[in-house]
């Protein structure tokens, strides 16, 4: 689906986590039926920031488009650690998108744009300056009764494709729920994807490895203008197609 920096996730435990902060804001926005309201919150990369239960729904998701081969060059399911080692890049954040709103998924630092600027220019009313909303964010309870397969819509990774001299090349991975499919989740991982791929300094997006089978991500990428700069032939062995 998409190209893949790896790296060694941070593996010590936070135990303050409502000290830790990205300078990335949550965007509240509707989805296609412009009813259904939904939250997209930019997490850093360490695992130990994430609810109970939310990784081991995104692997069983990414596991099983694994399993179709044909979007990902993996053969075989990933363990939890293949899995953060993959996604948990050091200097990376994971997007959540949920339905609603979650305060314990909130880490975005305090700023002091207006509640327009600090949802991107979207304007919708959110949650975020309500006592019940603050604390919940601030006490960061991550043992959360929730069924994720039901409230997470989808997920990306956004880091440098490149250490150094070209750190300023983003990439990173997309996932949307099986479950939740043609309600323009996709479009909005992506959109979310270059707006804070801007906020965080990055000045491209690059994209090394979607397969022409992947036909939703390429119509995706097209349509927010990117190019595509050559073509491997015969680059993977695919479920169902030929070398």
């Amino acid at each position: 689906n998409m190209g893949k920096v790896n790296d060694n996730s941070t593996t010590d435990t936070i135990q303050d986590k409502s000290l830790v902060l990205t300078p990335l804001q949550p965007q509240t926005i509707l989805l296609n039926d412009e009813e259904t309201i939904a939250t997209l919150y930019p997490i850093p990369c360490d695992s130990s920031l994430f609810p109970h239960g939310l990784l081991s729904f995104i692997l069983d998701e990414f596991n099983m488009e694994i399993s179709k081969g044909v979007s990902f060059p993996y053969y075989e399911s990933l363990t939890k650690e293949e899995f953060e080692d993959i996604w948990f890049h050091r200097d990376g954040h994971l997007c959540i998108m949920v339905l609603g709103e979650i305060p314990e998924l909130d880490y975005g630092a305090v700023t002091g744009k207006t509640d327009l600027r600090n949802n991107y220019g979207t304007l919708i009313e959110t949650q975020r300056h309500t006592t019940a909303y603050v604390a919940r964010k601030k006490k960061k309870k991550l043992n959360l009764n929730i069924q994720w397969e039901k409230q997470c819509l989808g997920v990306f990774s956004l880091h440098p494709a490149y250490p150094g001299r070209s750190a300023h090349i983003s990439t990173g991975t997309f996932l949307v729920n099986a479950g939740i499919r043609g309600k323009g989740i996709g479009k909005a991982l992506a959109d979310t994807f270059l707006e804070w791929a801007k906020g965080l300094g990055f000045t491209s997006a690059y994209f090394p490895l979607v397969y022409g089978t992947n036909v939703g991500m390429r119509c995706i990428l097209e349509e927010l203008n990117f190019r595509r700069v050559g073509m491997l032939p015969s680059s993977a062995i695919l479920k169902g197609f030929d070398i």
